[in-house]
Formats: C-alpha cells, structure tokens, sequence
C-alpha cells in the first residue's frame, strides 16, 4: 500500500475517532448534571479522569503483545457497547461509572492512533508538518462535533447523542480490522523508569509535558465549564452554543499547520508557545468583563482564545514529536494521559474556586494559571 494512501486512511480513520468523541464531549457535564446536579459533576470528572490516568500505563504493552489494528478492533467494539449503554440508561452510578470507562477507552484509542501515526513518519524533519495536518484533521471533526449540537441534541435526549457516537464508529471499526497499516512496535521499548530518567534529563521535554499538561487542563475547563457558563448563565441556546464552539475551532483548523510549517522552517517552538499562552491568558481575564454580553462578542472573545490555543497545541505536539518515535510507546501514553490528568486538575481547580468565587471569575482566576506556561516555555531548548 501506498505512503499517500496508508496516510489517507489514518486521516480518515483520526477524523472518525475524533467526531465520534466530540459529537457528545460537550454535552457530558450537562448529561451528568441531570442526574446527579451541577455541583457535584467536576467531582464524577475527577474520579473518572483519574481511573483513566491509571489505566492508560497499561496501553503500551498491551498494544505490543496483540497488535495495534487487534487490540483497536477490541477497544472499538467495547467503546460502541458502552456509548449504547449511555444511551439507554436511567440509574446515576451506572451512567458514572459508564462516563469513566468511555474515557479510558477512547484515550486508548487515540493512543493507538498516535502510535499509527508516529510510524508514519520516515524523518523528523516533516514532524512539524505531520503532526500538524493530523491536529487539523481532529479540530475539523472537533468543529463539526460542536455543530452537531445544533440537531442532534434536543433539551435533555443526551441519548441522541451516544447512539450518533457508536454509529460514526462503524466505520471506524472496519477501517481497524481491514485498512490501518500493521505496525509492529520493537520489543525493546522505553519502560516507566526510563520515562522518568528521559524527562529529569531533557529539560526541554520536561518543560513541554508541562506546557501540554496546563493545555489539557484549558481544554478540560473550557469543555466542562463553558458551556454550563453559555447555557445556564447567559442565557444561549443549545443550538447557539453549538454554534459557537464550532466558530471558536476554526483558528485550530486554519493557523495549526502553517504555525507547523513555520516551527519546520523559520521559527521555533519556543517564541510561539510564549505567544500563545499570553493571549489564552488575557481571554480568559476578560470573561468576567463580558458578563450578559452579545452572542457575537462571546463567539470573539472564544475565537481569540482558541488562536492562543491553537499555537499552544501545535508547538506541544511538534517539539514532543520531535525527541520521540514509535518505540517510545510508553513516554507518548504519559504524553497522552496528560489529557485525563488535566480533566483533574481542571475541575479540582474549578471545584474548590466554585466554593469562594462566582463561575465568571473563576475564569480570570484561570487565566492567572494559564500565566504559568510563559516561565515553562522559557525552559525549552528551541529547535531552531
């Protein structure tokens, strides 16, 4: 099989794991919220992040005992079984408990996606621009997710939601067990202690964990508290928030693979990263200012946010990518399990700040954190 097509069918195959996640990844706090009340979801989100997290290590060696395409097809089938299950049930702790799994699932499907991709690549110098086009990929189906919300979801039938989910991967699952490329990790892998030794070493992998971990945490927060901020607090629609989540991708979409291109070729990660961060922040400081605002001024002020976002993201994976290969399996899951420790640290944050602070000021009260990723960029050893 062709390089152009097995690169073809990995980005087919990411938009789909992708737009299967985020058809209902913004309505989930909302979907919990209903059973169980506003105060206690970043509690749910905690527990289930943190069974993930712990779970996730595992990933590594189970994919190279089996097989990527095997143990995708396995995770594929349970992932569609548990999405039905939230679509029919009625009972609080089943719907817990079946949220908590769902993440640890998906995170290890896009780990194994990851690992696809990562042996896709022949040279490091193309890092930037691979990684990049696969990040545009999964915001164009993080974009469409979000405008899903405009139809698929009608005041409170979540389940619409879930069984969109299993359907979208059906095809998924035929592109696991037919059309992704065999890919055969080496048996001599980094292990947990020479994750440990690589990232005490390497100061700037270090600094970029951390950098991509206070990203993680932004995307938890936002995807968690943003649209309960939108919908009970100013008043907007589903359909318009959906809306307006779909509107905030588009700097993901359109800036990721040129600030790529530019990490490849002129400048590097570093002055980027800055960059981003400082923007993230100031938004996120203006939230409590626009409080009853217009729809327009929200969809500008989450657009701004999102094109710091976006810069954040793109240098992350670019400069993570750069110091790893597919051997690395188990330095990318600590990577990736970045993810559900953000959507711990995001609403134990959010939580404890709930208890003293309006929602709006938390925002600004997050933007401060967001300050921190200036100090950690200024850690990186450019690559250019």
């Amino acid at each position: 099989m062709s390089r152009f097509l097995n690169a073809s069918i990995l980005h087919v195959g990411n938009f789909l794991a992708q737009y299967h996640y985020y058809v209902f990844a913004y309505i989930v706090s909302s979907f919990l919220a209903y059973y169980v009340g506003v105060q206690y979801v970043g509690y749910i989100f905690m527990a289930s992040s943190a069974v993930s997290a712990l779970v996730l290590y595992a990933a590594p060696p189970i994919f190279r005992a089996f097989g990527t395409r095997n143990v995708l097809v396995v995770l594929t089938l349970l992932e569609i079984t548990i999405l039905l299950g939230l679509a029919i049930t009625t009972n609080w702790i089943a719907a817990a408990v079946l949220v908590a799994l769902q993440g640890t699932v998906a995170f290890s499907i896009f780990i194994g996606i990851d690992l696809l991709i990562e042996a896709s690549i022949r040279t490091e110098r193309v890092t930037g621009r691979v990684r990049t086009a696969f990040l545009i990929v999964s915001n164009l189906a993080v974009l469409l997710g979000a405008l899903s919300l405009t139809f698929v979801v009608e005041g409170d039938q979540y389940w619409r939601a879930f069984v969109t989910s299993a359907i979208v991967l059906l095809p998924f699952l035929a592109f696991a067990l037919w059309l992704f490329p065999r890919v055969s990790l080496p048996q001599v892998v980094t292990e947990d202690g020479s994750v440990l030794t690589q990232l005490k070493n390497n100061k700037s992998l270090r600094a970029i964990v951390l950098a991509h971990f206070l990203l993680q945490v932004f995307f938890a927060w936002m995807a968690i508290y943003s649209p309960i901020l939108l919908f009970s607090y100013e008043g907007f629609s589903w359909a318009e928030i959906g809306t307006i989540l779909a509107i905030a991708m588009l700097p993901y979409i359109v800036l990721e693979y040129p600030l790529g291109v530019i990490a490849d070729r002129w400048l590097g990660e570093k002055e980027i990263l800055i960059g981003g961060f400082v923007i993230i922040a100031l938004s996120m400081l203006a939230i409590p200012l626009i409080a009853g605002a217009s729809y327009w001024v929200w969809v500008s002020l989450l657009v701004i946010s999102r094109i710091g976002a976006a810069a954040v993201e793109a240098m992350t994976e670019v400069h993570f990518f750069r110091h790893v290969s597919e051997r690395d399996a188990a330095t990318i899951t600590v990577f990736r399990t970045l993810r559900p420790l953000g959507n711990i640290a995001g609403p134990l944050v959010a939580s404890l700040a709930l208890l003293v602070l309006p929602l709006h000021a938390t925002f600004a009260l997050f933007g401060v954190i967001m300050l921190l990723g200036i100090p950690v960029a200024r850690m990186m050893i450019d690559s250019k």
